[in-house]
């Protein structure tokens, strides 16, 4: 049988590196983190919608009046290029509509998605969607090593439970050695040209009869809710807050969308994860559209590509009534 090592020497030297690697993102803080523009720089196309999402962070400038922040869920959903057009011709071309999308869905990288938004732009408004899969996970998101370095944002840490914060931090170690190859040499950018605010853009589809009413979440409507089923955990709970928090923060108008997904059909009430208007701070806006005003009587097949993305008739569908609801609530806002 094999020794794992030659000798003791070999044993130490192993388990120097091991130690290393394990304390590599406390080094990392301690050395000096690079601008968080620098964790975008690398990000490859294959592993998510980074490149466009850093160049309309970094590489564009300008107030925001609209920004949608949120995963593929909300990407396909929603039309950023059809809402900036409209409000354009409404206000004109000093109109400013952008969306910073990511993949999977997790709280803790809406989070920092949101973060880095108004760390670095002032924003009017921020749509953003909890919706998805009634059953996530509860561990970090996949793709957190990549955005988050150990040091960033240490307040989205402030009442986690041990457990989680060890979670998010052996996140870090995972990615602390390409954080080390990009502090001794800097990555060039990937840029993308400006030619759409959308992420996810479909072919058109023309649409007859009116957008879907809205059906925003209030006293007199939370009888057409039906919430969690099952509830949040305490860290999803934790990262939701935290959004909302730091929505009033920066004093930005919060509106919290409800995507339907094909699990939902044929359900009388609509589905939210909770009922955000009491959980959270800041008096976000919640708004829901009804599957039968959306999609009428026809199956989830017609609408959607997979369990949880909208295909192109969707997407219309659905883009088209919640633009109408934002350009109406945009203009509350302008009036005020």
């Amino acid at each position: 049988m094999f020794r794992a090592f030659e000798d003791w020497r070999a044993a130490a030297r192993f388990a120097a590196l091991l130690l290393a690697l394990l304390l590599l993102p406390l080094i990392l803080k301690q050395a000096g983190l690079p601008p968080r523009s620098e964790v975008y720089n690398g990000l490859r196309v294959g592993g998510g919608p980074y490149v466009k999402t850093r160049q309309q962070l970094f590489a564009t400038q300008g107030d925001i009046d609209i920004a949608f922040v949120g995963s593929s869920i909300l990407n396909v959903a929603v039309n950023a290029n059809d809402l900036q057009a409209q409000l354009e011709a409404r206000y004109g071309q000093n109109v400013n509509v952008r969306m910073f999308g990511y993949v999977f869905q997790g709280y803790d990288m809406q989070y920092v998605m949101m973060r880095d938004v108004l760390e670095h732009r002032r924003v009017k408004m921020i749509v953003m969607s909890f919706s998805g899969p009634r059953h996530i996970s509860d561990r970090p998101h996949v793709q957190l090593h990549n955005l988050l370095r150990w040091g960033d944002y240490p307040e989205m840490l402030e009442g986690l439970r041990f457990a989680d914060r060890a979670s998010i931090y052996a996140s870090c170690v995972l990615d602390g050695p390409r954080q080390l190859v990009k502090l001794l040499r800097p990555e060039r950018p990937i840029d993308a040209a400006d030619n759409h605010r959308s992420l996810m853009v479909h072919e058109p589809v023309p649409l007859t009869g009116a957008p879907a009413p809205p059906v925003l979440l209030s006293a007199a409507t939370r009888d057409q809710f039906t919430f969690g089923d099952p509830e949040m955990t305490a860290r999803q709970q934790h990262f939701a807050t935290k959004v909302a928090q730091l929505a009033a923060q920066h004093h930005v108008e919060l509106v919290i969308v409800n995507i339907p997904t094909p699990e939902e059909f044929g359900q009388d009430r609509i589905w939210e994860r909770a009922d955000w208007t009491h959980l959270l701070a800041g008096d976000p806006t919640v708004v829901a559209f009804r599957r039968s005003d959306l999609f009428g009587q026809e199956p989830s097949t017609r609408f959607f590509a997979d369990s949880v993305h909208m295909n192109a008739e969707g997407h219309a569908r659905f883009a088209r009534s919640l633009n109408a609801y934002l350009v109406t609530r945009y203009a509350e806002l302008a009036d005020r």
